[in-house]
């Protein structure tokens, strides 16, 4: 694997990790529903959404489920082929 994307691959790790840190610290510290202020402009507030951004298909989680796995399974799929073709063409 070349230096590049063990960089890209580092930065990601990172990423995630912080991520679910933040997440399981919001979990175990912040009241539900409930605002915690931090600046006199700025709160934070823990709340679930059960669908994608702003809400969208929270009346119905399980098809917000199977409609973004899809869409990330097409992506994936169209990544992968464009990445061996760009491959390919280089040889």
């Amino acid at each position: 694997m070349q230096i590049k994307n063990l960089r890209w691959l580092s930065i990601s790790v990172v990423v995630i990790l912080l991520d679910q840190l933040t997440k399981f610290w919001a979990v175990s510290t912040l009241p539900f529903n409930q605002p915690v202020e931090i600046l006199p402009v700025f709160n934070f507030y823990y709340a679930i959404n059960q669908g994608a951004a702003f809400s969208f298909l929270s009346h119905k989680p399980e098809l917000a489920l199977w409609v973004f796995s899809s869409i990330a399974v097409v992506v994936s799929i169209g990544v992968i082929v464009w990445l061996t073709r760009i491959s390919s063409d280089k040889k």
